[in-house]
């Protein structure tokens, strides 16, 4: 609750007219880490996931709660979860690509649909993120999807 009111407080202070909609939608993005992260540990524990994925989301637990980030969240505050929400939405949409859908939709307990939430969240995240930092999740997820 914490982290999500400096969040927040940080939106606010931002001029809407140099900022714009794009840095809004980054936040809320930003904002749902933690119930994206809530859905990777109910996915860890149910069996119709592939083992694979599950020792997957596993590992992007480990990173969204390691202390080394790419964009590390004690130097540049909450703009630092970015590469976090980046690799959970990516492995999110990995895993809705690679397990029945039915079966992520019901560990998902947003108002949201999580198949529209998670393309449009990867519209942003593409546009937000520098390509070469795109390219190290990208990679850094197919060899972790493949062990």
């Amino acid at each position: 609750e914490t982290i999500r009111r400096a969040i927040e407080k940080r939106a606010q202070a931002l001029d809407d007219s140099v900022a714009g909609p794009i840095v809004h939608q980054a936040v809320e993005l930003v904002l749902m880490l933690p119930r994206f992260v809530v859905l990777l540990l109910r996915l860890i524990t149910d069996r119709r996931v592939p083992l694979r994925l599950r020792f997957f989301c596993v590992a992007v637990i480990a990173y969204v709660f390691s202390p080394l980030d790419l964009i590390p969240e004690g130097i540049f505050g909450p703009i630092g979860y970015l590469d976090d929400v980046v690799l959970v939405v990516f492995a999110l949409d990995l895993l809705l690509r690679e397990t029945d859908q039915e079966v992520v939709q019901e560990h998902w307990h947003g108002d949201e649909n999580l198949l529209d939430l998670i393309q449009n969240s990867l519209g942003l995240v593409e546009f937000l993120v520098p390509d070469r930092i795109l390219t190290l999740i990208h990679r850094w997820i197919a060899r972790q999807a493949r062990e």
